[in-house]
């Protein structure tokens, strides 16, 4: 378990909790724990969590793509493991505070990976590589991982206990490094660009706030403290480049599914719902069903990145109908009710991960699944409280302290580059998101057909190109401009894909803050052959 804790924060080492679901199952068998099985209060969250799960894989009774619903099944295995193991385990033998001491320092390696990959990709001039790809030119420094809203996620379950380590320390030199590393986190969920992560940081700061001084100050006080709080969280979210973006399309009358592709997603969920509202259309046919809905409304973004819901409830609701929404509420509500006396872990659990329910289909991910049944045992299968008594050892600390100062440097230094080291649109490495080689015009394929000054840049294949939100990207950010002005872009490529290539779809792609309409696609039925792809006095606003 305390393995676990350190991994789960990569996917790569998913297998680290099968090894724990192993160890638990055989434990269980050998001690014959499941003879003294019975169902207390304490045991609800586990039987409406396995009662959710069950009632989805029943859904594959009435699934046509059996495969696809196989594949589905594959992803909730940890959530059915660690029902079970909890259902039947009689005993906790496993100490929270130790458990989360080492999920700590999984997220400090998560912190300082993330910073030193960032200042690599910037010492190698691959500054598009992790600027986001929504028009803003804030750095994502989560683009390492896998998905920055999942590690975000998970980086926020160590609030409470940074938060504590602030309360217990006050005003000295340890103060100062915990206060540090909640700066350090602040900025890194920021510069994810992740709204919804950013909302979840303020609400669980507040939340754990209020909790503890409540009972300190007289009422009058606290609501002073309450109003001082909301104005300042809410000028932070509305002052982010991504909310800021948001509201100033919703002024100029901008639709909501050109805002945020998720209404369309929702849109359609919510149509197949109503069209199999009690047992939904099986886990199995899901995909099938949101594809014929995104082709028939001609969603063709949607279709061609085969998008899921992108909200768990309305994902629940067309895989398992109302039945499985309700099994789901049912889990969140006994999760929120147990008489477990680690509140504060518990409310950051409900908070990050139900919050995260609205806007992805976390339990259709291993990068979910395992962090929710990782946080599901300790928080009600292992003995102790969320109040440390154990102090951090002096090595302890000073390694702690040694990586935050080293992390603080890194940013400071990647914080002040990217204000000297701008895009230069001469020099392709500030915005190939892909490694690449020149390749001189003799060595073109069909060269004739172009002018004879011509370099490029040669991809070999798709594993070379950077994973973003919608797809694979070689330049996510190109032309940017910050006038109030209107101005007029003329900007092509010349593109080759080779005859025996499997791509999908090239095209240049730009995205003016207004309108998202300016496409050049190359045509795929013409394989082999040069093509000119002109942005032609394409109208741009800041």
């Amino acid at each position: 378990m305390y393995l676990w804790a350190l991994c789960i924060f990569s996917p790569l080492f998913n297998f680290v909790g099968y090894i724990f679901f192993v160890v638990s199952l055989i434990k269980i068998i050998y001690l014959k724990e499941y003879r003294k099985f019975n169902i207390s209060k304490d045991k609800y969250p586990y039987l409406f969590l396995l009662a959710f799960i069950l009632w989805n894989l029943l859904s594959l009774s009435y699934s046509e793509n059996l495969y696809e619903g196989l594949k589905k099944a594959e992803k909730i295995i940890p959530l059915v493991l660690v029902a079970i193991i909890g259902l039947l385990s009689i005993s906790r033998t496993l100490v929270f505070e130790k458990i989360i001491k080492f999920y700590f320092f999984g997220s400090l390696l998560v912190i300082f990976l993330s910073l030193c990959y960032g200042g690599y990709m910037f010492f190698y001039g691959h500054y598009g590589a992790i600027a986001l790809v929504k028009g803003i030119t804030r750095v994502n420094f989560f683009n390492f991982f896998e998905h920055r809203l999942y590690i975000g996620m998970m980086l926020l379950m160590t609030l409470p206990i940074l938060f504590q380590k602030v309360s217990k320390d006050k005003f000295t030199h340890k103060s100062f490094v915990w206060w540090a590393l909640g700066v350090i986190l602040f900025y890194l969920i920021y510069a994810s660009g992740a709204r919804i992560l950013i909302f979840s940081y303020l609400v669980v700061v507040a939340v754990l706030i209020l909790k503890d001084i409540k009972p300190k100050l007289k009422k009058k006080y606290f609501f002073g403290i309450l109003l001082l709080i909301t104005i300042t969280f809410g000028a932070i979210i509305y002052f982010h480049p991504r909310t800021r973006l948001t509201i100033d399309l919703l002024q100029k009358d901008k639709a909501l599914q050109k805002i945020d592709g998720r209404f369309v997603t929702w849109k359609r969920a919510i149509d197949i719902i109503k069209q199999n509202p009690l047992l939904g259309v099986g886990i199995g046919d899901t995909n099938d069903e949101l594809l014929k809905a995104y082709r028939k409304n001609e969603n063709y973004m949607e279709f061609e990145n085969e998008r899921n819901v992108h909200n768990q409830f309305l994902q629940t609701g067309v895989e398992s109908g109302i039945i499985g929404v309700v099994l789901l509420l049912f889990f969140l509500i006994s999760l929120a009710s147990n008489n477990s006396n680690k509140l504060r872990y518990r409310i950051t659990f409900l908070i990050v991960f139900g919050l995260g329910f609205f806007i992805e289909s976390v339990l259709s991910r291993n990068s979910g699944t395992f962090p929710v049944a990782f946080w599901i045992f300790i928080l009600l299968s292992t003995k102790g409280n969320d109040t440390f008594k154990e102090k951090s050892s002096k090595q302890e600390f000073i390694y702690i302290a040694t990586t935050i100062v080293v992390s603080l440097l890194i940013l400071f230094i990647l914080f002040n580059w990217t204000r000297v080291n701008k895009f230069n649109s001469l020099d392709p490495s500030t915005y190939m998101t892909a490694p690449f080689a020149y390749v001189k015009h003799e060595e073109l394929p069909e060269n004739k057909e172009l002018p004879k000054l011509t370099n490029a840049c040669l991809f070999n294949n798709k594993n070379d190109f950077s994973r973003f939100e919608s797809g694979y990207f070689m330049a996510p950010e190109i032309y940017t401009t910050n006038t109030d002005q209107n101005v007029k872009v003329v900007y092509g490529v010349w593109c080759y894909v080779s005859a025996d290539s499997n791509i999908r779809r090239v095209y240049i792609f730009a995205w003016n803050k207004i309108d998202v309409t300016y496409k050049c696609k190359y045509d795929l039925a013409k394989k082999g052959t040069w093509q000119y792809l002109e942005l032609k006095d394409s109208d741009f606003t800041k």
